[in-house]
């Protein structure tokens, strides 16, 4: 797998996807495969296969500052809005325990810089629609509801009732509906110039870089945000993973039963993986992935039955 240092990001039009460390070696054997609903299934996710990304570094930290309203408001579903929602004004203890969650959340993923193609033959098009934003976000006269719209950040898009606009945000772009594989030479793990693979180091260094690429007067849409990166810095410094000396988190050793997991939760099944490994060997014949694997092992067993039958006979 190749790795891309984060000075050598095109921080305006890069495409940068969000994933677990222990989906690494699953991702290398068989490339980044399109899934429905996966971890966070939400609205009809879990019916659309997609691969999920975001564009450039103002995508990637809008991303950021999504995931702590999110996380903010199953916070409140798990305290039985006994806490205000975010758009009637969240409780700041309560996005403290959001923060930390976010924290060890974020040292067990990783980001890839992907080769996405856009077009109408792509793996994606501008103007895409976003499904849960045009099916489960307005009401009836189609205003966003409250929610929805605090969720969704001040710096998404809705357009009025009449002239609605569902278009994909930045933060929140998918590849079209269906399956797909991105095979493993159009992806590269993004790492610091220290050698740094976790999300969380990748989202500090991106932070403290391009945090003034957002324009002055939008700067009060990410308080949320900003102040998540002031926790996670002073937790940061004094981690000891993050000491010096310490092994980049991101190259730990794969949990094969936390890969295992992770596959039957993206409904990663052999079928999967061997369309997979179909998909990479007719883009590149020098392919070798598990689906291959699989579909050598299906023949070995079926040689081994014929062989076996030849000898009772």
């Amino acid at each position: 797998m190749e790795y891309v240092k984060t000075n050598d990001l095109d921080v305006d039009n890069g495409f940068f996807h969000f994933t677990r460390i222990d989906n690494r070696q699953s991702i290398q054997d068989n490339g980044l495969i399109a899934v429905a609903g996966g971890e966070n299934p939400a609205s009809s996710d879990k019916y659309h296969k997609t691969i999920y990304f975001v564009k450039g570094v103002v995508g990637m930290l809008e991303a950021i500052d999504v995931w702590a309203r999110w996380e903010y408001e199953e916070y409140v579903k798990k305290a039985n809005h006994r806490i205000n929602h975010g758009y009637e004004g969240y409780d700041k203890s309560a996005m403290l325990e959001v923060y930390e969650k976010m924290y060890m959340d974020f040292k067990d993923r990783f980001y890839y810089l992907v080769d996405f193609t856009e077009g109408k033959n792509g793996d994606f098009e501008y103007g895409d629609i976003d499904i849960k934003k045009a099916a489960y976000s307005r009401d009836e006269q189609g205003k966003p509801y409250p929610k929805v719209m605090w969720m969704y950040g001040p710096y998404s898009h809705w357009g009025t009732p009449e002239n609605q606009n569902n278009e994909q945000e930045i933060w929140n772009m998918n590849t079209k509906i269906g399956e797909r594989t991105i095979p493993v030479d159009r992806l590269k793990i993004i790492e610091t110039e220290n050698g740094r693979t976790d999300a969380l180091s990748i989202i500090l260094k991106m932070y403290d870089k391009y945090r003034d690429k957002v324009k002055p007067e939008r700067n009060w849409m990410f308080e949320i945000l900003d102040n998540f990166v002031i926790y996670a810095r002073e937790r940061y410094k004094n981690d000891i993973d993050y000491a010096d000396g310490m092994p980049d988190i991101g190259r730990r050793k794969i949990n094969l039963e936390k890969q295992k997991k992770l596959q039957e939760t993206n409904h990663i099944t052999p079928r999967i993986i061997a369309q997979a490994g179909i998909q990479c060997m007719q883009e590149n014949p020098g392919c070798i992935s598990d689906g291959e694997k699989i579909a050598h092992n299906i023949f070995e067993n079926l040689k081994e039955k014929d062989n076996d039958k030849t000898l009772s006979e």
